[in-house]
């Protein structure tokens, strides 16, 4: 890369981290009230709607993924010269981590109480239509690809293994 194109490629950088990251709050959002209706629709032994429900939560789960792949799209020489320093302080506190983030902490609260209570009812003498079955186990695929990617970025990008939140840790 030469001096000439640099800044160019910061910004790109730099747009579709905060883009794809903004663009996966919106995500988050959704997930939070679909996963509130789905385990609502569980509750109440609506197996239609659920099976609905947890389609589309699967569908924000790989839509979710195809966000995050675009978010990083460019060299991890931006990651580290632009990106990086950019959630370090000053313009964050020590240990920026978006799972922090209230959102995704909601989520993986919703997530797992909903997991739990199709896990539970699938037990029990009625247990659980196929369709609902079928529907969450997708998402779990869904949700595993997800992490999956997630895991592969974060090698790309930081060689070392060390978030932000390590790095604070370990130096505190």
């Amino acid at each position: 890369m030469t001096d000439a194109d640099a800044p160019e490629s910061a910004r790109i950088a730099m747009r579709r981290w905060r883009l794809g990251h903004h663009a996966f709050h919106l995500q988050l959002v959704v997930m939070n009230t679909l996963l509130t209706r789905a385990d609502q629709a569980c509750a109440e032994g609506r197996w239609a709607d659920l099976t609905s429900d947890l389609v589309r939560l699967r569908t924000l789960y790989n839509g979710a993924t195809a966000t995050m792949a675009l978010a990083a799209a460019f060299d991890s020489d931006m990651y580290n010269q632009v990106v990086r320093p950019s959630m370090e302080p000053p313009f964050l506190a020590p240990g920026f981590s978006a799972a922090f983030g209230r959102e995704h902490t909601i989520m993986l609260r919703r997530i797992e109480r909903l997991h739990h209570r199709i896990r539970a009812g699938s037990s029990t003498k009625e247990g659980r239509p196929d369709q609902v079955l079928r529907a969450h186990r997708e998402l779990q695929r869904a949700q595993a690809r997800n992490r999956r990617e997630h895991v592969l970025i974060c090698r790309r990008f930081v060689q070392d293994g060390k978030s932000l939140l390590r790095e604070s840790e370990a130096t505190h």
